[in-house]
């Protein structure tokens, strides 16, 4: 749910399939037998609830509603179809230390779209389980011990009981940067069963390159417990810049990747992996995936024309070659892909009538592109042309969409509504001519409004902009 001053998309929250696999197959459902149903998912009108201060959601009192937290709540006021509601905000506002808060009865969670994790999710949604649920401390240094008394088989031998003392840890492998080519798996679409980092080489000649991921031990004490070791990684291929026990909670390593390691990963499912394993008994902790990726720096070639139509008033204001370019190659696919566009050019061409019905351009009206593209092609120098115009037909859904030849990459046309155009949907346009084609998990579209590849809305958040480890295999081969 968004405040009624903030722009782009809402929150992106998770799905129902995240929540309910997270649930019940990997924590409440297989240890405690408990399974939950996630009806729907509703995105509320905006509403002023982040009060003045503008700061986030005012989490300030214990145990009870803040008045920012009662004006969130009222979103839902006589529309509520399950016994908990689940509200996802942009972000907290720091009174306390954390990223989600169980209130209600434990029937009201909020969490910190910012700052969202599926294990916290899971453990606000425990607090819905139980009224008193106290807090576990496995994130303390603490040992966990379980007493199990055994019934004799014989009648009249006394009960026989052992205790077991554990240590209850959480290790997580986590981007060091954002958008700097790590996917966090957090199963948007179908992939890899583990987290991937993409090592980018200088170029297609490139000897060596590096990126960074950190591993997160809690409690940090048992850091020491753990190692690094690597798979299918012949030596000199890929090395990291630690070796032996961890020795800190926050561990930061930095891999390096050479070029004789391309052939080895050409397969985006057998590339070489990292694991961290238990330094006794070697037992798997987490793994991650490394793609090392060559340098394209010449992806393809693109004409931005801002098309106005004899009948229209000024040219639509688009985006400059400079703006894309930056777009692409510093923020997006550049970093997240080591794919780099060269070549943009600005073109400028007098109006012409190519809106015979004076209504927009409609999309897959196959006429009216072809008279865009025939107005300018005595202008057009790329391969592909980005055209904005100056809005689509009245009843489109569309905000941008491509025609590409699907067999040669970067070989086509883009077009875009003028009044509902953002970065995002351009370089997700861009993202197709890569040579993503197809749909959900097969390197076409994501289902997570967080990813480049995913939908996007009029005026997106340009910060949504992940790309995936499908995404960064597809581009670059």
């Amino acid at each position: 749910m968004r405040d009624n001053i903030e722009t782009g998309s809402p929150p992106a929250g998770y799905t129902v399939a995240q929540i309910e696999d997270h649930v019940n197959n990997k924590t409440w459902g297989p240890q405690a037998n408990v399974f939950i149903d996630v009806l729907r998912i509703v995105d509320p009108a905006p509403i002023d609830y982040d009060k003045i201060p503008a700061n986030g959601l005012d989490t300030s009192a214990s145990g009870a509603f803040t008045l920012e937290m009662t004006t969130a709540r009222s979103t839902s006021s006589g529309n509520r179809q399950a016994n908990v509601q689940i509200y996802f905000v942009t972000k907290f506002d720091g009174s306390v230390n954390a990223t989600g808060i169980t209130f209600d009865g434990n029937n009201s969670i909020f969490m910190d779209n910012s700052n969202k994790t599926l294990p916290v999710m899971a453990h606000e949604i425990g607090h819905s389980f139980h009224t008193e649920e106290e807090h576990s401390t496995a994130n303390q240094s603490e040992d966990v011990k379980i007493t199990i008394t055994y019934e004799p088989s014989e009648i009249g031998q006394p009960n026989v009981s052992r205790d077991y003392n554990f240590k209850v840890y959480n290790l997580e492998i986590q981007q060091n940067a954002a958008f700097s080519g790590f996917d966090d798996n957090s199963e948007a679409y179908g992939g890899s069963p583990f987290p991937g980092l993409m090592v980018p080489l200088s170029g297609n000649d490139g000897t060596s390159g590096t990126n960074k991921f950190k591993i997160i031990t809690k409690p940090a004490d048992l850091a020491s417990k753990f190692q690094i070791s690597m798979v299918n990684a012949p030596l000199g291929n890929i090395s990291v810049n630690h070796t032996g026990p961890l020795n800190s909670g926050t561990k930061v390593i930095t891999v390096t990747g050479t070029k004789h390691v391309l052939e080895s990963n050409a397969d985006a499912g057998n590339g070489p992996i990292i694991e961290v394993k238990t330094t006794s008994g070697q037992k798997l902790a987490a793994s991650l995936f490394v793609d090392v990726k060559k340098k394209l720096s010449q992806a393809g070639t693109y004409d931005i024309f801002k098309i106005k139509d004899d009948t229209d008033t000024g040219h639509p204001a688009g985006y400059s070659a400079a703006v894309i370019k930056d777009y692409v190659n510093n923020q997006t696919w550049g970093p997240q892909a080591n794919v780099f566009i060269n070549t943009i050019n600005d073109m400028n061409i007098p109006a012409f009538n190519w809106d015979h019905e004076a209504d927009g351009l409609e999309p897959e009206n196959i006429a009216e592109e072809n008279r865009i593209s025939n107005g300018a092609a005595s202008q057009a120098s790329a391969i592909t042309q980005i055209f904005f115009v100056d809005r689509f037909k009245s009843g489109s859904t569309a905000l941008a969409y491509h025609k590409f030849n699907t067999s040669l990459k970067t070989t086509g046309r883009i077009f875009v509504d003028e009044t509902k155009k953002s970065l995002k949907g351009v370089g997700h346009e861009i993202g197709h001519s890569f040579g993503l084609n197809s749909d959900f998990g097969l390197g076409g579209h994501s289902n997570s409004f967080a990813d480049l590849m995913g939908g996007y809305l009029a005026s997106s958040s340009q910060e949504n902009k992940q790309i995936r480890r499908i995404d960064w295999n597809t581009a670059n081969q």
